[in-house]
């Protein structure tokens, strides 16, 4: 079996998650991963498994029928948010044991994968007002910075209306996602950069590298250059910026 994991590190991306955890003793958690806005370098209990459904910006808010902000910064027991479900599935993930084989695996996302569907069939599904707004200026602000007043007006909307959207589709204010969306796209460059971080910083639209180096220390807590020393976040440098629908990792 695969030694156990005894670190997690984790950059704000502005996605929901759900995640399942594993211990070498068979117990497990079903936890729902409210959108980060700031790292998270944690030291938890070792773990032989990790499956984290993620769900792209403004995508997730169904799967936990709730405001994401309400969860944003935290990890929720699913069963919170989910009930009975919730510990349905934990009792049937834990009923595959500590296996780590291709078979026990596939089982495995096939019993969250029912849950997710359970819970779109929700008689009551949350749907937030003007959440489908929300998503198009998550696909603009996702690409490059756009002030968002302008940003409402070519919606039809006003900052108030664009600002609440974003609160219960996203789980961030529009300016908060502009600058996560921002910040993972020079975090993705920061280690081949080669001192360079004056005309990365300026490329980006930061105003000068003192304001880049300000970016990382508040939302990643460490400067640029300690950053992309930092091994443990390779795998978030060079993965995709932001994580698509129902997009299932697992760590072992």
């Amino acid at each position: 079996m695969t030694p156990p994991v005894a670190r997690v590190d984790h950059l704000p991306d502005g996605t929901a998650g759900l995640c399942f955890l594993l211990f070498a003793d068979g117990h497990g958690e079903l936890l729902a991963i409210g959108p980060s806005t700031r790292a998270l370098y944690t030291r938890p209990e070792p773990f032989v498994l990790a499956i984290h459904v993620g769900f792209a910006p403004g995508e997730g808010y169904p799967y936990f029928g709730v405001p994401l902000d309400v969860i944003a910064d935290r990890h929720v027991p699913a069963r919170e948010l989910w009930g009975g479900l919730a510990d349905r599935l934990l009792d049937d993930l834990l009923a595959l044991g500590v296996e780590l084989e291709p078979p026990v695996m596939q089982a495995r996302l096939a019993a969250i994968d029912r849950a997710l569907a359970e819970r779109l069939r929700a008689p009551q599904r949350y749907e937030p007002a003007a959440a489908a707004l929300a998503r198009s200026a998550v696909a603009r602000l996702a690409g490059a910075s756009a002030p968002i007043r302008d940003l409402a007006s070519d919606l039809h909307i006003s900052d108030r209306s664009l600002r609440r959207a974003f609160a219960a589709a996203v789980g961030v204010s529009p300016k908060a996602y502009a600058r996560i969306a921002r910040f993972r796209r020079v975090a993705a460059q920061v280690a081949s950069a080669h001192g360079r971080l004056a005309e990365l910083a300026r490329a980006a639209g930061y105003a000068d590298q003192a304001h880049l180096t300000n970016e990382f220390r508040l939302l990643a807590g460490v400067s640029p250059s300690a950053f992309a020393r930092v091994e443990a976040t390779d795998h978030l440098r060079t993965a995709c910026p932001m994580a698509r629908p129902r997009q299932a990792a697992v760590t072992s």
